[in-house]
Parts: structure tokens; sequence; C-alpha cells
């Protein structure tokens, strides 16, 4: 889990700078006004099958100043018991943990569940969300949700342990302890805690392979990135950058050093991915977030991590209120081999089936195939934003001109309305757009096609749309020198109803 985060944009940290991380690990944090981008359930790329974890459902919360308000989909759960939550994970949306005050709280559609009532420093969850991995001060403990017995694991002359992973199985943790004398100890044992065996030493771990057959691990004195099995420890990484990602079974990782990012497959010589360039992998929404405060390693749930798109990013220039972030993109094969896609996009999609890029470079929106720019197409021009169904069969975008228009399986673009600031597609394939926005505020429709035109919302501060749920932000307001809203949700944007007052959207 993660100390949680607030604001409309949720961009990656830059993994070339060294940064004290959270206490705890997230994978994604789904607080107010951050939207969660839907991608594929399946690939194939090279005739090579790339099966990811598919997201279906969303769990939010919301911080109101009597607490945290919990929801699964568009179905309020309460709120959480502890207070307000400093602390969030969830892998696939189907379950997630929270930390509110000290105490671990288990979210499902069933509600909220107390797992344990003080003391938690960290906390993981399994993929197949079975299992959470958490510490207490000095202790390790395991929890089964089946069964809701805690295992607990305990070494004398601890005084912490930074770092706790699982297997991609779920069967075998990997911890790190800090002994008394200073030193660091890396450790795995069963998912019931029995078998602790001793594995490496000034080792901070960052990923275990099932049954322990290989575990990745930062040499603490030094900060390199070691892959080790049970015959030798092999160097791949020196004075390496505190972000690593994994695929499913983790036998494929990458990670920076000296701005540039670097990758490895079964634990072999590590080598640059695109030149001298530091990039993040796209696509992968489902992901178990692993390790502690100094290193942080992304598991996700995909075969591999190859056979996409990578990108890096440029900020907007924050003493230019007109500049905005710019991506360059690449395409990286199933072998690794790189190729450049597009440079200075202001915004890009993938489709669903892992095929096709949507990218607008230079107020032009162009669609391609994934791995060949020569295919682009220019679709429209004096484009400011977009936003598409998975398939690309519907894509509305916002002109410079503040109108919305509608692209039909990749045909002309059809003026729908003026006045619009901001659109978004729901998972039905509906268009939620702000229209006549003033003053923090403007009326969300819903469009779906080209005909059916429907007010669904008034005095609307910001939309979102997320997988399984629609929301809004109405009402703004200043009180006790915090932004406030009141929240609307939504099964399928046709439809909202009225949640919960007073959700704190940002604090002065």
């Amino acid at each position: 889990m993660n100390d949680r985060k607030s604001g409309v944009e949720n961009k990656p940290e830059n993994k070339h700078n060294k940064k004290k991380l959270a206490v705890l690990l997230s994978v994604f944090c789904c607080v107010a006004l951050v939207a969660v981008m839907v991608m594929a359930v399946l690939a194939d790329i090279d005739a090579k099958k790339n099966t990811r974890l598919p997201v279906d459902h969303t769990i939010t919360y919301y911080d109101t100043p009597e607490g945290a308000y919990f929801t699964y989909d568009d179905t309020q759960l309460g709120i959480c018991p502890g207070g307000s939550v400093d602390a969030f994970l969830t892998v696939d949306g189907n379950a997630a943990i929270a930390r509110a005050g000290t105490a671990l709280y288990r979210i499902d559609a069933d509600g909220i569940e107390l797992v344990y009532r003080a003391g938690v420093e960290r906390a993981l969850l399994s993929t197949d969300n079975r299992y959470i991995v958490f510490t207490t001060a000095t202790t390790l403990r395991i929890y089964d949700s089946a069964t809701e017995a805690i295992y607990d694991v305990k070494h004398d002359n601890t005084v912490a342990i930074p770092s706790i992973v699982i297997s991609p199985d779920g069967q075998t943790v990997g911890y790190t302890v800090k002994t008394d004398a200073g030193k660091f100890e890396m450790y795995t044992c069963g998912i019931d805690g029995q078998g602790a065996t001793l594995r490496s030493e000034d080792a901070y771990v960052i990923g275990v392979g099932d049954n322990a057959a290989f575990w990745y691990y930062i040499k603490q004195s030094e900060g390199d990135l070691y892959y080790c099995n049970v015959k030798k420890d092999r160097l791949l990484g020196q004075d390496t950058a505190n972000v690593f990602e994994f695929n499913r079974n983790m036998n494929e990782i990458t990670f920076d050093a000296d701005g540039i990012t670097y990758y490895s497959i079964n634990g072999r010589k590590a080598r640059a991915l695109i030149g001298d360039t530091s990039v993040y992998a796209t696509g992968y929404n489902a992901s178990s977030t692993q390790g502690g405060a100094t290193y942080v390693a992304n598991v996700r749930c995909c075969d591999s991590l190859f056979g996409g798109v990578f990108y890096n990013y440029t900020d907007a220039d924050a003493s230019d209120e007109t500049s905005r972030a710019t991506y360059n993109l690449w395409y990286v094969s199933p072998n690794g081999t790189p190729t450049a896609l597009a440079r200075g996009a202001y915004q890009f999609s993938i489709s669903a089936d892992n095929r096709y890029l949507l990218c607008l470079v230079d107020d032009c929106l162009y669609r391609m195939e994934i791995d060949n720019p020569n295919t682009s197409k220019l679709l429209n021009s004096q484009v400011y934003m977009y936003a598409n169904t998975r398939d690309f069969s519907d894509i509305y975008c916002i002109g410079y001109d503040s109108s919305l228009y509608h692209i039909e399986d990749l045909g002309n673009a059809v003026l729908l309305m003026g006045e619009s600031t901001y659109c978004t597609v729901t998972g039905e394939g509906n268009c939620l757009v702000i229209s006549g926005y003033e003053d923090n505020a403007g009326d969300l429709y819903c469009i779906k096609g080209r005909t059916e035109i429907n007010p669904v919302g008034s005095g609307v501060y910001f939309v979102q749309t997320s997988p399984g749920v629609c929301s809004f932000y109405a009402d703004s307001r200043i009180e006790d020198d915090m932004l406030v809203c009141d929240l609307y949700l939504s099964a399928d944007g046709m439809s909202f109803f009225h949640a919960y007052d007073g959700i704190i959207v940002r604090s002065n």
C-alpha cells in the first residue's frame, strides 16, 4: 500500500530519481479524480499469446471530514470504522486492502472487514486476492481470507522488517529482516509461516519465484540488483533506481540505472531496452505491488512485459498555463526489439486487442498499427483531447473550437455539440461530456452514438469512468479550507444517484 495521493492526474514516478517512497505499497490509488485506463484482456502480438488479468471492477475510497467511505463499483459499502484512510491497495478491483489509523482492513463486494486492529506498517495482497502479507513492528504476519487464520513469523534480534514479497502462485513469502546489529537478512517461508529459511545476507528482497526457485534482491550496502538461485548470485545492475517491474511469473524484470531502462530474462545479462532512455510499460492494469519503503516492485499480471507499447514523458511547464505533458512512444516486440512510434504526443490509447494505437500529436489525432508507424491514418485535426471505446469503433474528441466531435468506425468527424470542456467514455461505449464549464461547474451529458444526447447532471466539477462505475463530483465549495464536492454514481453513465456529501477533493 502507498500513502494516499490526491489530484486529477496520476503521473508515474521518474524512475531514475531515487527517493524515499511511502511506508506502505500501492498497485494504484483509486482516490477521487484519478481515472483508471482499461487495457487489454488478451493480446496476440506476432502470434505470441500474452494473457493479461482483466480489471472489471473498481473499489474506491472517498475522504470526508467524518472519515473515508468505500464503494464497490456503484455500490456503497459505508464508512471505514477506523476513520481516514492513509494507504490503499488493490490488484484487480475485486478486493482491496486499506490502512486506517494503524488498523488493516480488507474490502470486497461483501463489505469492509477488519483484519488487524493496530500497529500495521506495510502490507501486500496476493494476485488471487486470498492472502494478505503484512508487518507489525518486528513480526511478519500472513492472513488467509478463506479461513480467517493469521500466521505469525518472528526472528530473534529483529528491529524491523523493511521489505515483503510473495511468489506468483501465492505459496511462498519472502521478507527482509533488519537485525539489532544493523544487518539485513533475506528469508523465505511458506504461506502458513512455516519453514523460514535464510536465503541471502546484505539483501533487500524485491521478488521471489515459486518455491523460492529464484529471487531478486538489492545488496543493501551497495544498491546493486542481483538475481539469485540456489546455485549462485548474478549481478544485473549497479546502483539501480527504486522501481522495478516484473511479469507474472517473474522471469522478466525491467529496471533503471543511470537514467536508462534495462531488462533481463531468466536472470541473464541485462540489456538496455530502448537506447539511453528511461521508459514505462503500458497495458498492464492488474498488478501486485511488493517490496518496501526504499524499493518497490510491480508484478504485472501478464505473461510478458513485451509485445506492447512503452513510453516516457516530459512534464508540463508549470510557469506556462498552456503547456501540456508530452509522451514519446515505442513498440517493443516479444523479442525485445524497439520501434519508434511517435514523439511529443499529448495523449495516447491502446485498443483492447493490443493491435492499434491512437495518439494525439501536434493537435492531430492518428490511428496506427501498434508495431508499424507507417500505417498511421489522420482521423481529425485541431484536436485538444479525445476519448475512445476500447475497440476504437467510437472516438469522441474536443477541438480547439471547444466543440465535441464523433468519429465512427474511423470515418469522418461529425460535430455533436459546442461548449465542451472534457469528455470520457463509459465501459458501455457512451460518452460523458461536460459542457458550459464556468466557475468550476458545468452541465454533464451522456451521448450514445450520435443521436441520443441526454442531460445527466448539473453543477459538475469533474467526471470520470472506471471499470464497473461512472462518477461525477458536483456543487464544489470551500469548507474548512478544503475543496469539497458531492459524489454521484452510476453503473452505465445514463442514470446517476447521489451517493455521498462533502467528499474532500483537495486540502489547502
